[in-house]
Formats: structure tokens, C-alpha cells, sequence
């Protein structure tokens, strides 16, 4: 057996191992691209009309949202752009709820059970398929390591032996019968979309494997190791020094920055933890996000490692690193690179059917007789 035998063989099984999983996330990817489109175009309640007018205290809108949740706790608050509803955030066992509150007004435009939310679904189905536990956060990066090793060796399968041969392999021949066509939309959208899922694939195993998070930035970084996220602690002789620190802690980096439009706060479980806060000028891409931390009593700023510091300040290994999501998600060019991330998912989605399909075609062609296969590639060759 040669080696692309061989290689078709393994191309053939791991398709087989990873093709549900492929066209789930796939589709999910599809759907989920442009959630945030499709969310402030079908839910009103994310955005209000009193813009221009004063807003109340964060500390006040965090009091409405916990007195419709009979005394829940608020985790994160999003303070977005001023003609955008406040989003309060509960979250613990057994619940996961989000309340909009309108700044001005204090009017609660919209209290909502997140555990069924379409979008958070259809996330939950992309990242781990719904499984609860370590089974299914394993489950999909395996999948997507298989899917990688899939598709450089359907390059390799592609791959002609002279330029006659590329021309036809770079289209599909719709002039012919169903089996070629089949054929041509596995091997030629699979061939195009490949430039594009490989990043896609790539950028998600950040996520899945801490080994692969850390290796890459090792290759990127030239030999270094990814610093650890820091630990803070609240110094727990101030309690109550500070009154409405979410409003003071706001108004300090609106001042520091025109480009924290979106402001994050994820509030403190405990008195001893620091109270962190994300700061962002997208509502969708990640690259400029920074992490800053205080003293929840005292409001005194912590130091901010440079992994979670500005984009601009950051090393080149840590800027790929910060692009993540936007290059998984497309959005680092804009509606654009959206819409190119989108149709390759949708191809992606397309692979494991057009691929069974194939299989399945051969496997009849195997149990033909000799004088039928004949008959029938002079019928195809006509």
C-alpha cells in the first residue's frame, strides 16, 4: 500500500470518528457568527430611548435588578454605549438569568431566563454539545484536532500532478452526474475553504487545550512561557470605605479613555476578592479589551500584567494571542471577514455529508459486477 493509500485510508477514518461533531459545531458556528446582529435587530429591550438625559448610578440599577430576582446577587454588570440598556447578570447553581435596565429611567425593559436563550444554546451546542462536565469540553477540541489533521491531509489528496489536472480540480463541473458533482463540491469548496478553517480550527484549540495555548505562544514568543493571570486580594480592614464604587471606578476610566465604550464589571463574590473590570471599544471584537483591578473597598488600582494590558502595548506573541476571538469569529475584518468565517463554516458543514456520500458510492461500486462498473464509466465518460 503507498502512502497516499494510506493517507485516504486515515483521511476516510478520521472523518468517520470526528463528522458528527464537525457538523455541529460547524452549523452552530454558522448560526452563532452574527448573534449580535441578529439580537439587536430582533430584541428591542437592548436599547433605549432617554439618550442625553442624566443616567442613574450603576449602584442603583444593580439595586433594581436584584429586587426582580427576589435578592440574587448581581456577578457582572455592561454598561455599554449610552443608547444601549444595562446588563445585569445573575448566575449560579441551578440559575443563569439576565435583567435590562433602561439607565435613565430605572424601567426593567427585559428579565430573562438565559438557560433557554436561543443564542446561549446554540453557544453551549458549539463549545461542548450540550454535555455537562469534563466529557463534553473534551469531546469538541478532540474533534477539532482531528478536523485539522483532516484537512491537511485532504490537501494532500487534492493536490494534482501537473497543471491540467489543477485546472479542473480549482471547479465544479455541474454538467455531470450527481456522484462527480458530489465529488467536486467535497473536494473543491473543501480545497477553498481550507485557507480559512484552518485559522478557524486553529484559534478554537487555543481555547480547548491549555497544552496547545501554551505552545503556541511559546512558538510565537520564541521560547518564552505565558505568564499566569494574578492574583489579588481586597484589603479586608476597609469595608464600606468607598460608597457607589462601580459609579467612581466608571467615571475614572471614562476620563482615562474615549475608547472604553464598553465597560464590563465582574462583580466580587467574597469581601477579600478584588473587584475586576473589562474595558473595551467593540461590543463584538476582543483584541482591545483590558483587564483592570481594584481594591473593592479601597479602590486602588492594581498593577495590570502586560497579557491583559492595551493591544498596543503588547508583544507581537500576545497581540496574536489577544486576536483570538477575532480571528475565530472573522470579525478582525469587519462585517467582512464575518461573512467569509460564516460560508466557510457553512462548507465545513457540508464536508462530512458530501464525504459520506462518496463512501457510500464507493462501497456500492465495490459490490458491482465487473460488466455493470464498465457499463456505467462509459456512461459517465459520454
Amino acid at each position: 500500500m503507498n502512502l497516499k493509500k494510506i493517507i485516504r485510508k486515515a483521511h476516510l477514518w478520521l472523518g468517520f470518528s470526528s463528522g458528527i461533531v464537525v457538523f455541529i459545531v460547524s452549523l452552530t458556528g454558522c448560526i452563532y457568527a452574527f448573534q449580535q446582529e441578529i439580537q439587536d435587530m430582533v430584541q428591542p429591550y437592548r436599547f433605549v430611548e432617554h439618550v442625553g438625559e442624566t443616567p442613574l448610578s450603576i449602584h442603583k440599577i444593580k439595586a433594581i435588578a436584584e429586587s426582580e430576582l427576589d435578592g440574587k446577587k448581581a456577578r457582572r454588570i455592561y454598561r455599554f454605549s449610552d443608547d444601549r440598556a444595562i446588563k445585569v447578570l445573575f448566575y449560579g447553581k441551578g440559575y443563569y438569568h439576565a435583567v435590562f435596565v433602561d439607565p435613565y429611567t430605572g424601567a426593567v425593559l427585559k428579565s430573562k431566563d438565559m438557560y433557554y436563550d436561543f443564542f446561549t444554546i446554540v453557544l453551549e451546542l458549539h463549545r461542548h454539545l450540550l454535555i455537562p462536565g469534563d466529557v463534553g469540553e473534551l469531546i469538541v477540541p478532540i474533534a477539532t484536532l482531528v478536523f485539522l489533521i483532516l484537512m491537511f491531509t485532504g490537501v494532500y489528496l487534492w493536490w494534482p500532478k501537473n497543471l491540467t489536472g489543477a485546472k479542473k480540480r480549482l471547479k465544479i463541473a455541474w454538467n455531470v452526474k450527481w456522484q462527480r458533482k458530489n465529488y467536486d463540491l467535497h473536494t473543491v469548496l473543501g480545497f477553498y475553504s481550507t485557507w480559512v478553517l484552518i485559522f478557524i480550527a486553529i484559534t478554537g484549540l487555543v481555547w480547548g487545550f491549555t497544552w496547545f495555548d501554551n505552545g503556541l505562544y511559546f512558538v510565537t514568543s520564541g521560547g518564552k512561557t505565558l505568564e499566569e493571570r494574578p492574583k489579588y486580594s481586597s484589603d479586608t480592614t476597609q469595608v464600606n470605605h468607598v460608597l457607589n464604587p462601580y459609579d467612581k471606578v466608571y467615571s475614572r476610566l471614562k476620563s482615562e479613555s474615549e475608547q472604553y465604550k464598553n465597560v464590563v464589571f465582574l462583580l466580587p463574590k467574597e469581601t477579600k476578592d478584588p473587584l475586576l473590570v473589562l474595558t473595551n471599544d467593540y461590543t463584538d471584537r476582543y483584541q482591545n479589551m483590558e483587564y483592570h483591578y481594584y481594591d473593592q473597598h479601597t479602590l486602588e488600582k492594581f498593577k495590570t500584567p502586560e497579557r491583559l494590558g492595551p493591544f498596543d502595548e503588547a508583544s507581537t506573541a500576545l497581540k496574536i494571542r489577544k486576536l483570538n476571538y477575532d480571528i475565530h469569529t472573522g470579525s478582525v475584518f469587519g462585517l467582512f471577514g464575518k461573512f467569509i468565517a460564516f460560508f466557510a463554516s457553512l462548507i465545513s458543514t457540508s464536508l462530512p455529508i458530501t464525504g459520506f456520500i462518496m463512501w457510500k458510492g464507493r462501497r456500492k461500486n465495490k459490490r458491482m459486477p465487473k460488466e455493470k462498473k464498465e457499463a456505467k464509466l462509459v456512461e459517465e465518460m459520454a
